[in-house]
């Protein structure tokens, strides 16, 4: 199953209000957006706040994205605590053991994030979940074999991110999502493990 819908009534409004507020904030750090050796990189239209990942002391390691890490919280955070929240919410509602990296990424109308996989040591250690922030329907996360989600605003979805993936917003606004990476207890995460939310 390439997504699994987790749960919605997440409350995400202030933090929307505060993204929409400070839009200086986004690419502060930009090495998503980066080319890939002689190919341009999958993200290259889209718009980040990364707020815990490798710690940027280790950035100029060529392994910065591949080696095992601790991640740490970035100065972002203290702007937004209501990230650090969520993230303890996803924790707490998959019954997680360990946080990975958060961040959260931005498209403007029109906007996509090209077809790719990810296969960096955080991408495979941890499982993706997506909480919708704005936009809702017409902000698509779309996989190879054509299945997709559509996460609308305070909606938490499990995403597999090995699998050859895109998102696109055909919606008429900004569509903000946050993705969180976390280590359920049982690694291979199931409904069972959800609590009631």
């Amino acid at each position: 199953m390439n997504s699994q819908f987790i749960c919605n009534g997440l409350n995400v409004n202030s933090l929307r209000e505060k993204l929409i507020t400070h839009p200086e904030w986004f690419d502060g750090i930009d090495y998503r957006k980066l080319p890939k050796g002689k190919m341009l990189s999958p993200h290259r239209e889209c718009s980040d706040i990364h707020v815990r990942y490798n710690d940027m002391k280790n950035s100029n390691r060529k392994d910065f994205h591949t080696a095992k890490h601790v991640p740490v919280w970035y100065e972002i955070a203290k702007e937004i605590p209501e990230a650090i929240g969520l993230a303890m919410e996803i924790m707490k509602i998959t019954c997680s053991e360990m946080l990975g990296s958060v961040y959260i990424f931005k498209l403007e109308p029109g906007k996509k994030v090209y077809p790719h996989k990810d296969n960096s040591w955080n991408s495979v250690y941890y499982d993706k979940f997506c909480i919708g922030i704005q936009g809702g329907e017409g902000g698509i996360v779309r996989f190879e074999d054509n299945t997709c989600f559509e996460p609308k605003e305070g909606e938490v979805y499990r995403f597999e991110n090995s699998v050859t993936h895109s998102v696109t917003n055909f919606t008429d606004k900004d569509w903000i999502c946050m993705v969180v990476n976390c280590r359920p207890v049982n690694k291979g995460y199931s409904e069972d493990l959800c609590q009631a939310h």
